[in-house]
């Protein structure tokens, strides 16, 4: 494989570990991102004529903030990463919503077992019991490779998302 392949899939990958962490530790992250935004935007010295016309041309204090608040986000990827996961809780259905509940759940508690990854068979029975309780009076059954392949999936729609968050800023620019 070239050595433009290689960086390729190694880019992939890194992207898809990344999305997972974001699906995972959304809240977390969310509220470090939040947080570190205040921080840094309550640091920074406010222009020196509120009365108008500063050196960004905004004359009006509250546009000028919005436009600081729009920078800070635009620079810092985690902002982009953040957006996906909640454009794509907001996209999705109840159900799949509830699954990643149930599988951040099992990320938080540490689920051990042998052989195959745990948070599998903690996610494919909690979100069996939960799917029970919400829709069905009977018993549901959900395979491991369901479960699988509907985290693959929402990790794979989490990159994509980011990655067309990223080039529409781009192709805004030009």
């Amino acid at each position: 494989m070239s050595e433009i392949g290689t960086t390729v899939i190694a880019d992939m990958k890194r992207d898809r570990e990344t999305a997972r962490e974001y699906l995972l530790f959304y809240d977390i992250r969310l509220t470090e991102y939040n947080r570190k935004k205040a921080d840094e935007l309550s640091s920074q010295p406010r222009p020196d004529n509120p009365q108008g016309g500063g050196n960004n041309g905004v004359g009006n204090p509250t546009e000028s903030q919005a436009l600081r608040i729009v920078r800070y986000d635009e620079s810092h990827p985690e902002y982009y990463w953040l957006k996906a996961v909640e454009i794509l809780q907001r996209s999705l259905g109840e159900r799949k919503n509830i699954f990643i509940k149930v599988r951040r759940e099992a990320e938080v508690k540490k689920v051990s077992g042998v052989g195959r990854p745990a948070w599998v068979v903690y996610t494919q029975m909690h979100y069996m019991r939960e799917l029970e309780d919400r829709f069905l009076n009977g018993a549901v059954s959900i395979s491991e490779n369901y479960v699988r392949n509907l985290w693959r999936e929402l990790v794979n729609q989490t990159v994509e998302i980011y990655l067309r968050l990223k080039n529409n800023i781009r192709y805004n620019e030009y």
